[in-house]
């Protein structure tokens, strides 16, 4: 476990009430074993304490303080909560604030976490088009070995109305929005990394699938694209619904938030990138980052009110074999790593990251 650390040198002592304490205890995975007038007795993070608590955490102001001689570790609240599960100084304290007494802002939390250009109005698409482009996909031998490649079955190209423009060379997925409305398609060419939009796709006004994950029993299980959410539904594991992207905009939230109760982040795991001058990181010293992690942070952060479990495979693992995402795992991985899922404290002190 990390020790306890100041961020960036400022004074974060505040003023709580025992309740909002107690529940960031709680969220962040600080047992709590008793209670004084004024603390609360907690077994600490730092040296692995398991019987008699020996951290004590003030019910006023969050300042704590562990009296095993051998440890020591103390400092104020936000610093706790830091060293305990890794977020730097302004997620600690969106993290903090989402504990607030009484129903969380979600309107400020949306404008904290959150920045897009607002909401724009849903076109569709025209439906002739989807036809023929499914049509096309049955007719080339090309687009169905390369999807057939991919690991996909012929059922699941068929529901998910896989097509193909031969002029493009371009597999296309298309989208619909929650009301069933076609609104376009993401394309990829056989054989090349990367996806092509079809012209003013509002990918970041739906959630990829939500018309048939939000029929789930209030489980969604959030990707980053298309082909991961289809391996999921090759598995009978149809409650899943993509964000086309890396980004979680304002929309999508308010999506996730109006229609499920239960998120499991299933975004990627990448390879750590690490950012000159980087706006993240306390001093701009870049520790390194997750792109597919943070943004299962970002919706961790964007929602606080809702139960969060991260996909994880074992205490080691996000996806075994060091893979990237849901579509690189074999079928009963993928049931593995949701039957897995761990709460978001957690998955936290994992530091699978």
């Amino acid at each position: 476990m990390a020790s306890g650390r100041r961020l960036s040198g400022k004074d974060y002592t505040n003023v709580y009430t025992q309740q909002e304490i107690r529940a960031v205890l709680n969220s962040i995975g600080v047992t709590v074993k008793g209670q004084t007038d004024n603390d609360f007795l907690c077994l600490c993070p730092f040296h692995g304490n398991t019987y008699s608590p020996a951290l004590t955490v003030s019910k006023v102001t969050g300042v704590y303080c562990c009296f095993n001689p051998s440890c020591g570790e103390a400092g104020v609240f936000n610093h706790l909560v830091s060293a305990v599960t890794k977020k730097n100084e302004y997620e600690v304290l969106r993290f903090i604030a989402s504990h607030r007494t009484g129903e969380p802002d979600f309107e400020k939390i949306m404008a904290s976490v959150l920045a897009d250009d607002g909401p724009k109005e849903i076109e569709p698409y025209p439906l002739e088009k989807l036809q023929e482009m499914q049509d096309n996909f049955w007719k080339s031998q090309v687009a169905m070995d390369y999807m057939h490649g991919r690991g996909f079955n012929d059922f699941v190209l068929a529901e998910f109305k896989i097509g193909y423009s031969e002029k493009k060379n371009l597999i296309t997925v298309p989208v619909f929005a929650d009301d069933g409305m076609f609104v376009g398609f993401v394309g990829r060419t056989p054989g090349e990394k990367g996806f092509k939009n079809s012209g003013h796709l509002p990918r970041n006004q739906l959630i990829y699938n939500g018309q048939t994950a939000k029929r789930g029993g209030g489980t969604i299980l959030v990707t980053e694209a298309a082909f991961d959410t289809m391996s999921f539904a090759q598995v009978g594991l149809k409650n899943s619904g993509a964000l086309l992207g890396g980004v979680l905009s304002r929309a999508q939230a308010e999506l996730l938030d109006r229609n499920y109760e239960r998120i499991i982040i299933c975004t990627d795991f990448d390879e750590k990138q690490f950012y000159p001058n980087c706006k993240k990181c306390p001093d701009r010293k870049c520790i390194g980052h997750n792109p597919g992690r943070d943004l299962g942070m970002k919706i961790a952060s964007a929602l606080p009110s809702k139960e969060i479990f991260w996909a994880c495979y074992s205490d080691t693992e996000v996806y075994p074999g060091g893979a990237k995402d849901i579509s690189a795992i074999s079928e009963s991985d993928r049931l593995t790593v949701v039957q897995n899922a761990r709460p978001h404290f957690e998955y936290l002190l994992l530091d699978l990251y």
